[in-house]
């Protein structure tokens, strides 16, 4: 008799836990101007894959408009729109340090209007800086490559307001 009262409790707290879960996630739909009749194979990624669910597509460009530090090499660049913001995401690989890598992209975002929020070094030799400014921010993550010493591993995520779509022309 215990043992069934102990598998009720937890099928009910499993059957809870799912309802809870469910009730918060949002829908697993892919985000992306156009028609839902675009088609998918201008996107690496399928609306069943992980990725292509997240609404993650590729991005080429330097997040918030800053350049990296000179030598980087890219590693890979995403970008994620919502109705209210695109994130965009990128990670490079320069040789130096990662002291020379934060007054770099210091420099280019006090240039832009990004004052410092954070600057913390964390026990595994991750530099974390958060720059921001209005309705926008920066992240910039620095971690020494622990295989080569010289090497810094450089994430970069830029958070700005999504443009508002261009009102369709009126036709008449």
């Amino acid at each position: 008799m215990m043992v069934l009262a102990v598998l009720l409790a937890w099928a009910g707290g499993r059957i809870y836990e799912d309802w809870l879960v469910a009730a918060h996630r949002v829908r697993q739909v892919a985000i992306r101007s156009g028609p839902t009749t675009r088609p998918e194979d201008d996107s690496p990624f399928g609306l069943n894959d992980s990725l292509g669910g997240s609404g993650l597509v590729p991005f080429d460009g330097d997040p918030a408009g800053v350049s990296p530090p000179p030598g980087c090499r890219r590693l890979y660049g995403f970008q994620r729109r919502s109705d209210l913001d695109v994130e965009r995401q990128v990670r490079y690989e320069v040789a130096g340090s990662a002291d020379a890598a934060a007054g770099h992209y210091a420099g280019q975002l006090a240039r832009l209007g990004y004052r410092v929020l954070e600057d913390r070094a964390g026990p595994n030799g991750r530099r974390t800086l958060v720059f921001g400014k209005l309705d926008a921010w920066v992240t910039v993550s620095l971690l020494n490559d622990p295989k080569h010493a010289k090497m810094v591993s450089i994430v970069v995520v830029a958070v700005t307001p999504a443009a508002p779509a261009p009102a369709p022309p009126n036709k008449r």
